[in-house]
């Protein structure tokens, strides 16, 4: 009598049963996860295109009210614009760099779709959408929030990897330091590209901005 008054206190078998299996049809699986993660940073690199294409505008008139300035003797107001063009190409190069990065996301996130190796890339692709999202949060908000819906989604992945094999550990050091020099490969790429697609500032001027920074 004792359990059958305990089982009244609990919902019945079988709605316990179908309230599993509801959720686990629920579940989406791993590959549409994955191909979702994909379409949502391939999203966010067009974005950043965008932005840097509006930055690229932005400089180019900058630049040349620095030319004109400087042409017409008039320094101080060189510098300004000097110092608007060198802050502008800064976060030109945080956008590029970023962007690359993701590029090297997704690719990785292919790689897992198409070959299933989970624990070896999943744990940096991870950290590496973490950093991204980081470096963008005080820039480019709405952008932030579209990689933190990917960090979601892969750090749910990673949660259902840890179920399916529990004795298994991740590599988050390695993956972590493997995370950074992505990063740090498409911070220096960035910058060549950026000094590529931007002539450079008036000597004065260039000078005078890089003295204040």
């Amino acid at each position: 009598m004792k359990a059958l008054k305990g089982w009244e206190r609990g919902d019945p078998f079988h709605v316990r049963l179908a309230s599993k299996l509801s959720e686990a049809f629920k579940r989406k699986p791993l590959k549409l996860k994955l191909e979702e993660s994909v379409y949502r940073l391939n999203t966010v690199k067009s974005r950043l295109d965008e932005f840097a294409d509006k930055l690229e505008k932005k400089d180019k008139e900058y630049l040349e009210k620095c030319i004109g300035a400087s042409s017409a003797g008039d320094k101080a107001r060189a510098e300004i614009y000097a110092n608007e063009c060198s802050e502008i190409r800064k976060m030109l190069r945080l956008i590029v760099g970023s962007k690359l990065a993701l590029e090297q996301a997704a690719l990785r996130l292919e790689t897992v779709r198409e070959f299933g190796e989970l624990a070896s890339i999943m744990p940096s692709v991870s950290k590496l959408v973490k950093s991204i999202r980081g470096r963008l949060e005080g820039v480019l908000p709405e952008v932030s929030y579209e990689l933190e819906t990917v960090d979601k989604t892969l750090s749910g992945i990673l949660f259902e990897v840890g179920e399916v094999s529990p004795g298994a550990e991740l590599e988050v050091k390695p993956a972590s330091k493997e995370a950074e020099e992505i990063l740090k490969a498409a911070n220096l790429l960035a910058e060549q590209r950026v000094k590529e697609r931007l002539p450079s500032l008036p000597s004065s001027a260039d000078e005078a901005s890089h003295h204040d920074l």
